[in-house]
């Protein structure tokens, strides 16, 4: 049976503990928040301020304990398995290392074989796994490679290359070797309650990469101002742009006043996983 654990990274956390004889959360800082100049990103919350964490939306398991993730004892333990805390403006640094293989504005943090080793299918090392597995969810080390096809897929715009990783508390991160784009999503709302709403979030980003890097057919297309100016002189030019805008407005009023409805007539369900 094949499925996902913590007990590898738990594992390999404690690896590097015995070789450094340092902790997992003082070798991140040392060794890659402080080469790279990360003043806001580390394991666990000691040093941060709590004013800038973000809560999580707990899961019916953790409502009530003094162990969930909005608890001071599990931001400041700082766990490999998911006690990361970090911005997006700084995360986007670590994106950018992984995508030079391994190297950011020339501090290297791994070496080209490592990331390399990270960022491709390593299912492909395993003579016993199942064929169907080894092609459809194809997993690096640490970083997950984009499942297509399947529902937790980071969209049908991204092939196998794609890297990253989705986190249960409400987060997506990949990266793109063909574009050097990334995606970085942190949200604070369960995966678990509406997996497709990050899928569909991702989707859009991946369109418009798409659309920067592929829409250059119509290149050839040009015209002067004069030229243009043609469409001032269309009666229904104008009747479209009164109706447009007549109907945006409506859209706008629709979009601020629906949520209303809904919070006070049924003020004890929570709508939004029927929005996302």
């Amino acid at each position: 049976n094949q499925s996902y654990s913590s007990l590898a990274t738990i594992l390999t956390a404690e690896i590097v503990r015995r070789i450094s004889g340092i902790s997992i959360q003082e070798f991140v800082r040392k060794e890659i928040a402080s080469p790279l100049g990360l003043a806001s990103t580390g394991l666990g919350s000691q040093g941060f301020d709590s004013a800038r964490i973000v809560r999580c939306t707990l899961p019916d398991y953790q409502q009530g304990t003094d162990f969930g993730w909005n608890s001071r004892y599990w931001q400041e333990f700082g766990s490999p398995t998911g006690g990361l805390f970090s911005t997006p403006t700084e995360y986007a640094v670590l994106c950018a290392m992984m995508l030079n293989g391994g190297s950011h504005e020339g501090v290297r943090i791994l070496s080209p074989a490592s990331a390399r080793m990270m960022t491709t299918n390593r299912l492909d090392d395993m003579p016993d796994m199942p064929e169907p597995l080894r092609r459809t969810k194809p997993w690096g080390l640490g970083w997950r490679l984009n499942h297509l096809g399947l529902a937790d897929s980071w969209g049908d715009l991204l092939d196998r290359q794609v890297f990253g990783h989705t986190g249960s508390s409400g987060n997506v991160v990949w990266m793109n070797p063909a574009t050097q784009g990334f995606c970085i999503i942190f949200s604070n709302y369960l995966r678990s309650r509406a997996p497709w709403r990050l899928v569909h979030l991702s989707n859009i980003i991946a369109s418009a990469f798409a659309c920067w890097f592929g829409m250059n057919d119509i290149a050839s297309a040009k015209a002067s101002f004069s030229e243009q100016a043609v469409i001032f002189e269309r009666k229904h030019n104008w009747v479209m742009c009164w109706l447009y805008t007549g109907t945006f407005g409506s859209f706008i009023g629709y979009s601020a006043g629906f949520p209303l409805l809904a919070k006070t007539q049924f003020p004890a369900i929570d709508a939004l996983p029927f929005v996302f």
